[in-house]
């Protein structure tokens, strides 16, 4: 698996012009980029999101333990290229101050009532956490 560089997540535009080998990323043939060649993660890729699931055992060692979970939403973008589609996370970017993809149309709101959902460990939460 190649390296990957940690940027800001305001720098994300300019990131995902270079593929994972470091290479320009062309946009595909006949598409609606612009004569400067840059894929543009709102014009140019779809929008996607999935809900994760974030938990603490309160006690990891003792069988019937408090479990808590959060609900995280992670946002995405498939976009295509020349070689083919590609995803890209778009979490931090989507969510920045000023972020021209703010309130995207069709994309469901955060999770607004982050109540965590409760529930008691079993003996596989133990095997598997210890």
């Amino acid at each position: 698996m190649p390296q990957i560089m940690a940027f800001q997540a305001a720098k994300l535009p300019d990131a995902v012009q270079v593929n994972e080998e470091g290479k320009k990323r062309k946009p595909p043939a006949g598409g609606s980029a612009p004569s400067d060649n840059r894929i543009d993660l709102r014009r140019d890729c779809e929008l996607l999101s999935m809900l994760q699931h974030s938990c603490e055992v309160a006690r990891p060692n003792e069988p019937g333990s408090v479990v808590t979970c959060w609900p995280v939403r992670r946002l995405f973008r498939r976009c295509q290229d020349r070689k083919g589609p590609f995803m890209v996370e778009t979490t931090a970017w989507e969510g920045f101050e000023g972020c021209p993809a703010d309130n995207p149309k069709g994309l469901e709101q955060a999770v607004e009532n982050k109540r965590p959902v409760v529930g008691k460990a079993s003996a596989w939460h133990k095997g598997y956490w210890s």
